[in-house]
Formats: structure tokens, C-alpha cells, sequence
């Protein structure tokens, strides 16, 4: 399922029902409906306010872990059976598929240059150039897979993997500008604030840091298992989804 909370109130406004499978990730697109992605391989395209859905997307062939939306309203997936696959929202067609990972690809992010960046269970990240569908660049240095990508202020790519490090690459030269360390466990989830700090989610531990010194400001206790999910809200407060079934 999924659910559509009133963040002041605690309370629950909406249930969405439709998938058969656990729900991995969700975008929303520029007509504000609602994209999900299973573990069915399926994608679905709901109306928030009714509840229904407006269209099912097939194709890919195993689950489907990381959803975007780019600048021209399409979507892309990236999924278990390995591939990206890009679709034009209005016809609801694939408008190609890029292949080239050996592993899942668990996260996707676009940069300022409107190009794909897509992190692997290959323990690689790819930075795509989306018009012709070619790998303009391959980031090594993860031991385990990427689970999670984010991009700061400053156009630099974070990167978290199952190595149980983050990385902060210079995406022009390929090379990384600093290793941050500290997590015991894998990191599945990025985000940045309004402040430019880096927050990520781990086992039981979400870490705040201070991207230039690579220290970390607080690590936040509350979890009692994996912190899948992290995003910030407008008033920059941080909302986390995790394993214990708890937001």
C-alpha cells in the first residue's frame, strides 16, 4: 500500500491499493500524480485525489527500485532485471532502454547538465547522456553495491553503498573528493538540507554531516532498523521511513 499522511495531524488521509507487491519508490511528476514503482515490475500512475489509478506501466521484467522525473516530464525507472528503461508519460510508451549495468540498479539522480546518473548492486555508478543512450563515464571505488546517489550545491555527486561508506565524487574528472566514514552498516538513503548538510540513513542510525570537514554534526538514535528512506520538507524538517515500520 501506500499512504498519504497529514504531517500535522499524524493522521492518515489517503490509502492507495492496486499493487500486489511491496512498494520500493515514488516520484511525483509535473501534473502532480503520484508514480510507484513494485516489486511486481510493475509502475503505477495515480490521481491522488480520488485514490484511483490512471495507468499501469510494463516492461521491465523483474522490480522496480528507483523512479525520476526529468526536466522534460519523462520518467525514468531503474530496476532488479538490471536496465533503465525511460518513458514519455503522455503515451505511456518506453522511449528506450539503457543497458550496461551487471547488478540492480538501485538509485537514479539527474545533475544541472540534464544528465542520468544511475547507481548499481555492479558496486559502479554510470553517468548517462540520455539523448543518445551512451555511458559517458563509469565511477569505480564502492566495494559493495550503490543503494542511494544525491547531488549538493555544488554539482558534486554523494554516493552511499553497502561498503558502509559515502563518497563525494567531482563528476567532471571522475576522481573522489573526499570519503566519508563512520556508519556500521550499509547506506541506503541520502538527502541534503536547506543548510547544505548531508543527513543519511543506515541501520538504526540516520548521521548528519559537514560535507567540507567530513565530520559528523549528530547521529540520530530512534530506529531499530534499516532507514530506507529520507526526505526534507519545505520547512525543512527531516521525515524518515524505515524498516521498524515507522515514519
Amino acid at each position: 500500500t501506500i499512504k498519504i499522511w497529514n504531517m500535522e495531524t499524524g493522521q492518515v488521509k489517503r490509502t492507495l491499493t492496486g499493487h500486489i507487491h511491496w512498494v520500493r519508490s515514488l516520484v511525483i511528476n509535473k501534473d502532480n500524480e503520484l508514480i510507484s514503482g513494485s516489486g511486481n515490475a510493475e509502475i503505477k500512475i495515480w490521481n491522488m485525489e480520488t485514490g484511483q489509478v490512471k495507468k499501469t506501466l510494463t516492461g521491465h521484467t523483474s522490480s522496480v527500485l528507483t523512479l525520476v522525473i526529468n526536466k522534460d516530464n519523462e520518467l525514468i525507472s531503474g530496476s532488479y532485471d538490471n536496465t533503465i528503461k525511460i518513458w514519455i508519460l503522455e503515451t505511456f510508451r518506453v522511449k528506450g532502454t539503457l543497458t550496461g549495468h551487471t547488478g540492480p540498479v538501485y538509485s537514479l539522480v539527474i545533475n544541472k547538465d540534464n544528465e542520468l546518473i544511475s547507481g548499481s548492486g555492479d558496486a559502479t555508478i554510470k553517468i548517462w547522456n540520455m539523448e543518445t543512450g551512451q555511458v559517458k563515464r563509469t565511477l569505480t571505488g564502492h566495494t559493495r553495491p550503490v543503494y542511494s546517489l544525491v547531488i549538493n550545491k555544488d554539482n558534486e555527486l554523494i554516493s552511499g553503498s553497502g561498503d558502509k561508506t559515502i563518497k563525494i565524487w567531482n563528476m567532471t574528472t571522475g576522481e573522489v573528493k573526499r570519503n566519508l566514514t563512520g556508519h556500521t552498516g550499509g547506506v541506503w538513503s541520502l538527502v541534503i538540507n536547506k543548510d547544505n548538510e548531508l543527513i543519511s540513513g543506515s541501520n538504526q542510525q540516520i548521521k548528519i554531516w559537514n560535507m567540507t570537514t567530513g565530520e559528523v554534526k549528530r547521529t540520530l538514535v530512534e530506529h531499530t532498523s534499516w532507514v530506507y528512506s529520507l526526505v526534507i520538507n519545505k520547512d525543512n524538517e527531516l521525515i524518515s521511513g524505515s524498516g521498524d515500520r515507522t515514519l
